[in-house]
């Protein structure tokens, strides 16, 4: 088995997760929240190994107002492009806005063998 590792900074109020069947850790919960980049936000480094989970960073609007279970489970269907309005709808309102920015981009570990 060939081990990945994530390696990214952070800033502001998104997050990364880290997803599996089995369940999902934070890999931003060092990050500084405030103050936001561009109003003197430091980026907090961070290094993961993620073997065969999914890789969700996520504006502050979706892990606000979703609750992680959900995020969990819409993030593993299997066409992110479901996944993605699936969890955008899940923290919609009524009226059909949205409470905040939700920012979500899907990254799958590359099936084979790493290039090289």
């Amino acid at each position: 088995m060939t081990v990945r590792t994530a390696v990214e900074a952070s800033v502001g109020d998104a997050g990364v997760w880290l997803i599996r069947d089995s369940g999902y850790g934070t890999l931003t919960e060092r990050q500084y929240r405030r103050p936001l980049l561009g109003n003197g936000g430091l980026p907090v480094p961070f290094e993961a190994r993620h073997e065969n989970a999914i890789l969700r960073v996520a504006a502050d609007g979706l892990l606000k107002y979703a609750i992680p279970t959900t995020i969990r489970r819409l993030a593993l269907w299997p066409n992110p492009q479901d996944a993605v309005r699936a969890l955008a709808d899940s923290v919609r309102l009524r009226s059909g806005g949205l409470q905040g920015d939700i920012g979500v981009a899907p990254c799958r570990p590359a099936t084979g063998a790493p290039p090289g």
